[in-house]
């Protein structure tokens, strides 16, 4: 197994105790973890990758962002691997990577980054075997956008209708959904009552190591009862449409 990387990125956009927030890393990735399947494709290495979660299933594997540090931090992490800058909505994408099919393609918390997500959806698809999946999680309800999401740089949080007209408009299909995170919901809610200048911020950095060592047994607890009507997140499978 590779060894976790030790070197934090500074960045105002996201906060630094979500590279300590291994509890609720993991949880996400269980629920991907069914469709992970070589080669993959993860797309948004933010922070640090989620590659050291499913290291010991995946064998062929891509990561990319378009953030070219970010791709140089990653790559000098996991020397093995294979890193490429290139930006998901752009015009060539595909023809960036052209080289490469993937069985799945990972993005976590990047769709709501990018200004032009129907066309990225759309590269995603271009690149997917037949057969292969993409796996999404990205932020749900905009009744929920803050100044926390501004920060982010987020252009929009989804519901599952919006999903499914947007994979249905990109040649795509919904394999399996829900809600995620009942109570980091309400928690994200309650902040917008708050004034927050960077996501790096002490109080915000607060939060998530409270949520990851208290809220988070919880939120697993009741994720059955709440999945499908409300989450601060959105899960999402899609497959390829053949025709």
């Amino acid at each position: 197994m590779h060894k976790k990387s030790q070197t934090l990125i500074s960045n105002s956009t996201f906060s630094a105790a979500m590279q300590e927030a291994d509890g609720y890393n993991r949880w996400i990735l269980d629920y991907h973890r069914p469709y992970l399947a070589d080669p993959l494709l993860e797309i948004g290495l933010g922070h640090g990758t989620f590659y050291e979660y499913f290291c010991e299933k995946i064998r062929s594997y891509v990561g990319l962002d378009i953030d070219q540090t970010l791709v140089e931090h990653a790559q000098k992490n996991y020397p093995d691997n294979q890193y490429v800058c290139a930006d998901l909505s752009s015009k060539t994408f595909t023809k960036e990577i052209t080289q490469h099919r993937f069985n799945s393609i990972l993005c976590l918390n990047v769709l709501e980054h990018i200004e032009d997500h129907e066309k990225a959806l759309k590269n995603m698809l271009n690149v997917l075997t037949p057969s292969g999946h993409i796996l999404l999680f990205v932020p749900a309800f905009q009744a929920l956008y803050t100044d926390l999401d501004r920060l982010a740089g987020h252009y929009r949080r989804y519901t599952i209708k919006d999903m499914t007209l947007l994979a249905n408009k990109c040649g795509g299909s919904i394999v399996e959904w829900s809600y995620f995170n009942f109570l980091g919901g309400i928690g994200w809610w309650i902040n917008r009552f708050m004034s927050h200048k960077s996501l790096n911020d002490p109080s915000v950095n607060q939060q998530v190591r409270f949520f990851n060592k208290i809220v988070l047994p919880f939120s697993k607890l009741i994720q059955p009862l709440t999945k499908k009507f409300f989450g601060q997140s959105l899960y999402v499978i899609l497959k390829k449409d053949v025709t």
